[in-house]
């Protein structure tokens, strides 16, 4: 499979992002269930590999910020978007889906505090 194939088919996504991200990429597929993201950055953690993933901004109140902040879970966005909190209060992820568990968030933050390994 070449890296375009793993990226041309939802399952290729999946299992390029299961073999560089796995912990992160199956908390935030069980989050979702499965199903389509309907927001705008859609399921993106399925079409990034690793390096892409470390470098991944997200843009929120007119701004761009760094999805992760290698060796600060605490203070990295996609940890705030878990945890709905600052900057996105009232905007916790995934929207309309079940709640990621504090434990997974823990998970991830621990991974991002060990710099994204």
């Amino acid at each position: 499979m070449t890296f375009f194939d793993a990226f041309s088919s939802p399952l290729g996504r999946r299992s390029l992002c299961h073999r560089v991200l796995p912990d992160v990429c199956q908390i935030l597929d069980t989050a979702v269930a499965g199903e389509p993201v309907m927001a705008l950055h859609g399921a993106f953690w399925r079409r990034l590999d690793r390096d892409a993933f470390r470098g991944h901004t997200v843009i929120f109140a007119g701004g761009e910020i760094p999805l992760v902040r290698r060796g600060d879970g605490a203070n990295s966005a996609l940890v705030q978007a878990l945890r709905g909190t600052s900057p996105f209060v009232g905007f916790r992820m995934p929207v309309m889906r079940g709640q990621v568990s504090p434990s997974d968030i823990q998970r991830i933050e621990e991974w991002i505090d060990h710099g994204c390994p």
